[in-house]
Order: C-alpha cells, then structure tokens, then sequence
C-alpha cells in the first residue's frame, strides 16, 4: 500500500508541475503533443517567405551636397548586405539545385557594375580572383561570385 501511495504522489507532482506552467504562461514542453496530440486542429503550416534581394538602384542624388556621401553609403551597404545574403544562400543551402545557383550568380553579377566603395566591415573579405586594396562593391560581387563557383564546381563545368 506504501508503494501506490508513493506513485500516486510522484503522478500527482508531475501534473501539478505541468499545470502550474501552463497556467503560469509557460510552453508546453516538446512532449506535450506526442502524449496529448493536436485534438483534431490541425495548425496551418508556417508559411516561408523567401526574401529576394533587390537588384542595385541608381544612387539617389540628394539636394544637399553632405548627404550625397551618406546616400552611397547607405546604397552600398544595401547592395553588399543583398549580394552578401545570395552568396550565403547559394554556397551553404545544398538542398538548392544547380539552376537556381547558376542564378544566384546571374543575381550577383548585376552588381559588378556597382562603383562604390564597399563598406569597411566588408573591405578585408575580398580575396577572389585577388585581393584588392580598395575594393568597390563590384570586387565585391566578383568575389562572390567565384567563392560560389568554387563551392559549388559541380554546377560550373569548365
């Protein structure tokens, strides 16, 4: 009789544990569904949104002269940041297939017309095809390009 009493008790601390956290707005722990199930409400399934970058703009030249270094700044931190997140996609992403990596390249190489400056949290990463002192945001995407091409030679035949 002992035995049951101490089940019982251990049973019992176990839900009030459980209670108390649901109450208290906590989560449910990652077993909750495998025990209790979704009871017929099927959740809809979260719903990937794929960002694409933009493709480069003309820098906007502003009225006021000191702004005009501002606004290249800003255009080339958003290009190296869009070309940045292509190259990411493209050379870690092995569930991507060579089509769509061959157009991440095409995607890149719209950037390589860029003169820009890149921003100087970028400027040390440029290596490919070599290093360069001043790199612009065309080195950029030119480097970019040949780390995806080296990553992914398969989709690349010489």
């Amino acid at each position: 009789m002992g035995e049951d009493s101490k089940k019982q008790s251990v049973w019992s601390q176990i839900l009030m544990a459980v209670a108390i956290a649901l109450l208290a707005g906590g989560t449910s722990p990652w077993w909750w569904n495998e025990i209790v199930g979704s009871r017929g409400q099927d959740a809809p399934a979260p719903q990937v949104i794929e960002a694409t970058p933009a493709a480069p703009s003309a820098p906007q030249v502003p009225q006021a002269p000191q702004n005009q270094d501002q606004t290249h700044l800003q255009q080339a931190l958003d290009d190296t940041t869009a070309i940045q997140a292509i190259y990411e996609r493209a050379s870690r992403d092995r569930s991507m297939g060579c089509p769509d990596v061959r157009r991440s390249v095409e995607t890149i190489r719209v950037y390589t017309a860029s003169g820009l400056p890149v921003p100087e949290s970028y400027r040390y990463t440029v290596r490919y095809p070599r290093e360069v002192a001043d790199p612009t945001v065309a080195d950029y995407a030119t480097d970019r390009i040949e780390r995806i091409k080296r990553s992914r030679a398969g989709c690349f035949p010489s």
